[in-house]
């Protein structure tokens, strides 16, 4: 897909600064091209949860592979109870376990429960 094919739109809220909302139909290439314009990227890290996974968890780790870079993932359990720090724990144990660095990408695919515990530990992390 072309870049013109695509379009972007800034959204402002009230906390945070604008940030880029992508809408595409081919939304994965778009995030491959995005991926390998930025060198500094060492490895990819893919959070996602169980409902979100089974989806389209296989389809977007077969496009991420496509980048070269190692790629590692974890799938949370569903559900509000697993905003918890023995998952954010997990995170933790997932980045370290796999030589993950302050250039590795953490790609969080879904809202929820993954949507508000993956900041915490990969800020954390990259402190």
């Amino acid at each position: 897909m072309l870049r013109s094919e695509r379009r972007i739109a800034q959204v402002q809220t009230k906390i945070e600064n604008r940030y880029d909302v992508v809408f595409s139909q081919n939304l994965l290439s778009y995030l491959v091209e995005e991926i390998k314009s930025v060198p500094e990227v060492s490895r990819l890290a893919l959070i996602t949860d169980e409902n979100v996974h089974s989806l389209y968890g296989s389809e977007v780790l077969a496009v991420l592979q496509t980048t070269g870079l190692p790629i590692t993932s974890f799938v949370a359990p569903v559900g509000r109870r697993y905003k918890s720090l023995q998952t954010a724990s997990q995170v933790f144990e997932l980045l370290f376990g796999n030589d993950a660095d302050r250039y590795t990408l953490v790609l969080n695919l879904g809202g929820g429960t993954v949507g508000d515990l993956v900041p915490f530990p990969v800020t954390e992390f990259r402190a």
